[in-house]
């Protein structure tokens, strides 16, 4: 059942799924930067000359912040729950299909996905959808989590493609989670990140193109968690369509 459902998803989508996507984004950001002493340097913060010596640029501690959600989906080793909320793209045959356009719904999500058992429902355009399972329950348990890596995809594509443009922005709590704030905005980054996203943009070879994205993403200062995202995102495709997404995420451990 899995394979018939990945199957179906568009390229951009599988990447993400399988965590190629952070990874290549980052490496095209530094590549872009010319520079030749590691990944740590790659991204200066804002107002500074660059980052402490040793320390992550935020795109690599966003792509590594999104990892850890997904393994905690995957593989999880303690009770979390993941709510999501979003106004995206819910036409599933665009773009592959000949002819079709995007077409924005409201989707929103509740699971809570735990060593032993998981539970899930989703709202798609108002038609609801819920899945539970037990550990013994191998194929229910991989299709809930499948369930829920397939509706987190867009918010997690589009935060993988922003955060490139990622700036520090202080420290919030997160309900009872110290967290260290990041703040993007595509439009405004410096041109040698925006050659980056454009040249990143156009590793997917798609119909898609990320005009910008712009919002907020919060990490987990112990963990490297992420915690929480709010991103807005501009599409446009090659047909001349441009729409407007909106996700949201906030992820707890119980």
């Amino acid at each position: 059942m899995s394979q018939t459902r990945l199957g179906r998803l568009p390229l951009h989508q599988e990447w993400l799924r399988l965590g190629i996507v952070p990874v290549v984004l980052v490496g095209v950001v530094a590549c872009s930067k010319g520079n030749n002493t590691g990944a740590s340097s790659a991204m200066p913060a804002a107002g500074t000359g660059g980052p402490p010596a040793g320390a992550m640029r935020p795109a690599s501690v966003i792509s590594k912040g999104l990892s850890l959600t997904m393994e905690a989906i995957n593989k999880p080793t303690v009770p979390t729950h993941f709510s999501y909320t979003a106004q995206e793209n819910i036409n599933r045959k665009f773009p592959q299909a000949a002819g079709s356009k995007p077409q924005v719904g409201a989707v929103q999500m509740e699971a809570d996905i735990a060593p032993d058992k998981l539970s899930v429902s989703t709202t798609t355009n108002g038609q609801k959808k819920q899945a539970a399972a037990e550990t013994a329950d191998k194929m229910g348990t991989a299709t809930g989590r499948l369930d829920v890596l397939t509706t987190l995809v867009n918010g997690n594509f589009t935060l993988a493609f922003g955060g490139v443009a990622a700036q520090p922005a202080g420290s919030e709590n997160v309900g009872a989670v110290a967290a260290d704030r990041y703040d993007i905005n595509t439009a405004t980054a410096d041109a040698t990140t925006q050659a980056g996203f454009q040249t990143a943009a156009a590793m997917l070879s798609g119909k898609t193109k990320v005009q910008s994205v712009k919002g907020s993403v919060w990490i987990d200062k112990a963990t490297g968690r992420l915690v929480r995202y709010n991103v807005d995102t501009q599409f446009s495709d090659s047909t001349g369509d441009n729409w407007s997404e909106h996700h949201e995420l906030l992820v707890t451990q119980q």
